[in-house]
């Protein structure tokens, strides 16, 4: 995904953390605290409109 704004950037950084975050949550020893309360921080730092995303796939479900 290539962000095309600043916002979108922050949108990007913060959703590739939480992946980041949920592959580590699986982890054998993982500090379940931490992930935790990451979880929490990265999840309130979202806006709540979400940017546009702009891919390469079809504009509505079932078409192409």
């Amino acid at each position: 995904m290539i962000a095309v704004c600043a916002r979108c950037e922050d949108f990007e950084r913060t959703i590739r953390l939480m992946n980041d975050l949920a592959l580590y949550a699986v982890l054998p020893g993982a500090d379940a605290e931490f992930t935790d309360t990451a979880a929490y921080a990265l999840a309130a730092s979202l806006p709540f409109d979400a940017p546009p995303v702009i891919g390469d796939g079809p504009d509505e479900p079932g078409a192409g």
